[in-house]
């Protein structure tokens, strides 16, 4: 391994790090391709931590974050056991947690809902 590519590796830990003491969703979900993807084999995920895995509504990265410290087995994924593991990105009624889109890209379409400052808002663009 390079010079360059450790240092570029180390570099993204640092971040990642940073990332994971981040406490508002919005943000979480607005650097969610910087969090590591989820390990599904005798894993030891600690309480808090903060994974990837899988794709939203809109195919950007879903994160989750573990609920209880415990290990990881392939058949209990994180989109299928709410005791371990809390999808970022909705409020407790299943609505989508407002972000600030980057792009047209990421932007609202017509009619897309968003939960923000404890109000469920309606995009009005098309």
């Amino acid at each position: 391994m390079t010079d360059k590519v450790y240092k570029a590796k180390q570099l993204r830990r640092v971040i990642q790090l940073l990332a994971n003491l981040l406490t508002d969703e919005s943000q979480m979900m607005q650097i969610a391709d910087l969090y590591p993807y989820w390990q599904p084999s005798d894993y030891k995920y600690k309480k808090g931590e903060i994974f990837q895995y899988g794709v939203n509504d809109d195919g950007e990265a879903q994160l989750y974050i573990v609920l209880k410290t415990h290990k990881t087995t392939p058949s209990v994924t994180p989109d299928s056991n709410p005791e371990l593991y809390k999808k970022v990105g909705f409020n407790e009624n299943g609505i989508p947690i407002w972000t600030q889109p980057i792009s047209n890209r990421d932007a609202y379409n017509k009619g897309d809902t968003a939960y923000h400052e404890g109000a469920v808002w309606e995009s009005d663009k098309i």
